[in-house]
């Protein structure tokens, strides 16, 4: 059973439909953390895996048949980094890698819809990183 998003005053507020699913949404709510809906914003389930999320986006699939992928940028056991999910939420890996610091303080985050496994972070000051997961 789902639950209602809660109320967040955190600034960093990031809501993203899914491509090709219909009433797909994720909502990243700050220090509240990523919400995930499948019914269209009628209920929402708190995806517990991140403390924090901050920027939220799909992708294209990694494969046919299988769901978009969604990047995250978030907080898991006290790291913050970009994390990718196959499975709708379920499941999660991390994709920064540890020798590639991000820079400035990420701003945007988009996954490429067209490109399987490629993800865009926009930094303040860094540029545009690219990333093929």
């Amino acid at each position: 059973r789902g639950e209602r998003l809660p109320a967040s005053t955190d600034d960093f507020i990031n809501v993203t439909a899914a491509p090709g699913q219909s009433g797909w949404l994720a909502v990243g709510l700050g220090g509240t953390g990523l919400w995930l809906s499948k019914d269209a914003a009628v209920t929402f389930h708190r995806c517990h895996f991140l403390r924090a999320c901050l920027l939220v986006a799909w992708g294209a699939p990694l494969s046919a048949g299988t769901p978009p992928a969604l990047y995250a940028y978030g907080r898991h056991a006290d790291q913050w980094a970009i994390f990718r999910s196959t499975d709708a939420g379920l499941g999660w890996t991390r994709v920064t890698a540890d020798d590639q610091p991000l820079g400035g303080f990420p701003s945007c985050l988009a996954g490429d819809r067209q490109t399987p496994g490629r993800v865009y972070l926009g930094t303040n000051g860094r540029g545009v990183f690219v990333g093929d997961t």
